[in-house]
């Protein structure tokens, strides 16, 4: 299986990742943990099927999920996948995570252009060039809708304090937390309870991957946790797994998602 990501290209657009896989012929699953971005995925191959996703013919919506999911893969394969930040649907589309996932055409997924994305994907015969071409599609079509001054307020407090207590985020930009709650929920498509959780968990999931010498209880007292019991409990509640089991696999494969496992 070949995949080819783009990181930087449209950061500024709340898009962290555009990715390519292809392989001529696939049989696998994976398991993917809950993890703090939005997902789209278009299906270019054979069977591209995700337990939580919502299918718009070609096109897979993978909202941000609070628990994990599978996806598994059968034939020839070739996708193409855009990772959202959190604020990432709304921005580009201008629409709420909940009616973007209401779209019930293509063309409403791809600012009316979906004919003239696939006849670009069908003539490129390089990863890198498919990639470009999502690449000048947002660039051109993007909405960029600014976030109501509540939301970014709270990714703003986030960033300067780290606070992980919804309550004390509220009362830094002087809103009530069912007032946040609203407004967070319309754009985001979570609470913002659950955004702190899952942003733990992301910290949580990249220390036991790219950190290998920190023991459980150092990466659990980094992270918040009261100790290295309370740490497993919340990792199993959300992974379905111990840390243990999880370091155990991600570092035995080699792919770029570490919120991602193969199953073997």
């Amino acid at each position: 299986m070949d995949i080819t990501t783009v990181h930087d290209s449209l950061i500024e657009q709340g898009i962290a990742t555009l990715w390519h896989g292809q392989s001529d012929q696939l049989e696998q699953k994976a398991i993917s943990l809950p993890f703090l971005q939005h997902e789209i995925i278009l299906n270019l191959g054979d069977t591209f099927e995700v337990s939580k996703g919502l299918q718009v013919d070609r096109l897979i919506i993978s909202p941000i999920q609070s628990e994990r999911f599978q996806t598994s893969v059968s034939g020839r394969y070739e996708t193409l996948g855009i990772l959202f930040d959190p604020i990432g649907i709304y921005s580009n589309f201008g629409l709420s995570v909940r009616e973007f996932s209401q779209a019930s055409s293509l063309d409403d997924l791809l600012f009316g252009k979906a004919n003239e994305l696939l006849d670009r994907l069908s003539a490129a015969t390089e990863q890198k060039t498919k990639l470009i071409a999502l690449v000048d599609l947002f660039t051109r079509y993007s909405a960029r809708k600014q976030v109501p001054e509540l939301v970014h307020q709270y990714f703003q407090s986030l960033r300067s304090k780290g606070s992980t207590q919804i309550q004390r985020l509220a009362k830094d930009i002087d809103v009530s937390s069912k007032h946040l709650r609203s407004s967070f929920k319309d754009v985001v498509g979570i609470s913002p309870k659950t955004h702190l959780q899952l942003l733990q968990l992301h910290q949580v999931l990249q220390a036991l991957a790219y950190r290998p010498n920190w023991s459980l209880t150092e990466i659990a007292l980094r992270n918040g946790f009261y100790d290295q019991s309370h740490f497993i409990r919340k990792f199993r509640q959300f992974a379905g797994m111990t840390p243990s089991a999880y370091r155990k696999q991600i570092q035995g494969q080699q792919h770029p998602f570490h919120h991602t496992l193969l199953s073997e």
